[in-house]
């Protein structure tokens, strides 16, 4: 079973990884200030390109009932009868659950 936690840390904390998109951001951004008629470019966020400079080992969750934002993911390994946790584990959004359960 795994649930999904919010980190502490927020959507604009997000950095680009690559310097030249960090450079280009930047510059879209500067340039929407200079000119506030101008259409605002969205960021494309991917937990391949952008990291979070306050909570680095956060990643961008996308899920159907959830807000979008940096989460994390708890796995919880219950016993059925009791209805007891016995083995609580966070990770990141990119580690299966079945790999950190079974290993």
């Amino acid at each position: 079973m795994a649930h999904l936690f919010k980190a502490n840390a927020s959507i604009n904390s997000l950095e680009a990884i690559n310097m030249i998109e960090r450079h280009q951001e930047d510059v879209r951004e500067k340039s929407y200030r200079n000119e506030p008629d101008q259409k605002r470019v969205q960021r494309k966020l991917s937990n391949k390109t952008h990291l979070s400079r306050t909570d680095p080992e956060s990643t961008l969750a996308y899920k159907n009932g959830c807000s979008n934002g940096l989460k994390y993911k708890g796995h919880f390994s219950i016993d059925a009868e009791y209805g007891i946790i016995l083995d609580p584990f966070i990770s990141t959004l990119t580690m299966n659950q079945n790999t950190i359960l079974t290993a």
